[in-house]
Order: structure tokens, then C-alpha cells, then sequence
């Protein structure tokens, strides 16, 4: 990892970690190592998020050398990219412990620069916007190509109850057809 950038150590409720980049500008890999982890175990916050366009080669080699790579092997991790879950089980193997390894992936995420003016935001008609609900995990867990994983459920409704998230709905039926959520 070529960069190491120390966010957020003001607060314990806001995360903190170091965010490591392949190269800059434009990085194809980016790894978030959380570094309140452990202190914040009560929000079962995940010890790294991986974001990465690079190739499947590139992003194994990297695991594998990286002090991340002690994160492949736990169930907790929350990757961006669906190769991770391979990669893991493969460094896991490799390594002679035999455990099978369960990863998440939500490869999609968007910087909300104003969150003052998620509220304010005007819907088409028939439409509204309004915080996520509890019960909305499920529909998420079941309509997103990337639920319906083990523990993926349990990720939403943490995310919902923990932290930013919006969700579009009809107006006549409270249906809920679209979401965003700030992991």
C-alpha cells in the first residue's frame, strides 16, 4: 500500500481508521482498515471495507501481503468486492486453518457532501422520502443481487439502526423501491 490516511480520532461514535490506496490519483484498490474495531464492538462495526477495480491477481497478491489479510478468515468483514470472498477462502487454505470463510459484499456507495439537504430533497409525485425502517431489511435483503447471504440480513438492520440511510417510497402503498445507506 502506497498511502495512509488517519481520519476521524475525535469521537468514539464516528469511525476511525486508516484508509490505504494502490497509487494516487485515481487508486484501483482501496482498503479502510478500522481502527475502532475493537473499542466499538458494540455497534459490530467491520475491521476493514475493500473497494477495488483492479484484477482478481492484483487484489489477491495485495491480501496476501497486507496486515489486512488477517480479516480474510473473519466472517465479520464487510468487503466491497465479491472476489474477496474467493481470495479469503484461498489465503485461509493456503495458511493450513481450514476454516470456511462467509464474506458480505455492498460494492456500491455514494459521498453524501450535505446531509441537510438529504431531508430537504423533493420526490417526483406519488413518491416520498423518509428514513429507513427496521422492516425494510428484509425487502433490501431480498431484492438486492448481493443479499440473501449469510449474516447479510443482520448487516442491513445494523446499518439501518446505525446509521445514515434514505429510502424512496410510494406514497399510496409505502412500498419502499429504492434505498441508500452510509455504512
Amino acid at each position: 500500500m502506497l498511502g495512509c490516511l488517519e481520519q476521524m480520532n475525535e469521537s468514539p461514535e464516528v469511525t476511525s481508521g486508516h484508509v490505504y490506496v494502490s497509487h494516487w490519483p485515481n487508486p484501483d484498490l482501496v482498503m479502510f482498515e478500522n481502527m475502532a474495531y475493537k473499542a466499538l464492538i458494540d455497534y459490530n462495526i467491520p475491521p476493514s471495507v475493500i473497494f477495488a477495480s483492479c484484477s482478481t491477481e492484483k487484489l489477491k497478491i495485495t491480501l496476501e501481503k497486507s496486515h489486512l489479510s488477517r480479516f480474510t478468515s473473519s466472517p465479520e468483514i464487510l468487503v466491497g468486492d465479491p472476489r474477496c470472498f474467493e481470495i479469503g477462502n484461498e489465503i485461509t487454505k493456503s495458511k493450513g486453518n481450514g476454516l470456511q470463510v462467509t464474506l458480505e459484499s455492498l460494492p456500491y456507495f455514494a459521498t453524501v457532501t450535505d446531509v441537510t439537504k438529504l431531508e430537504k430533497h423533493e420526490c417526483p409525485p406519488g413518491y416520498f422520502i423518509a428514513p429507513l425502517r427496521l422492516q425494510d431489511a428484509v425487502v433490501i435483503d431480498t431484492m438486492w443481487k448481493f443479499g440473501g447471504n449469510p449474516n447479510s440480513l443482520k448487516r442491513f438492520k445494523n446499518l439501518i439502526s446505525h446509521s445514515l440511510t434514505a429510502g424512496v417510497y410510494y406514497q399510496d402503498t409505502d412500498q419502499l423501491v429504492s434505498w441508500g445507506m452510509i455504512a
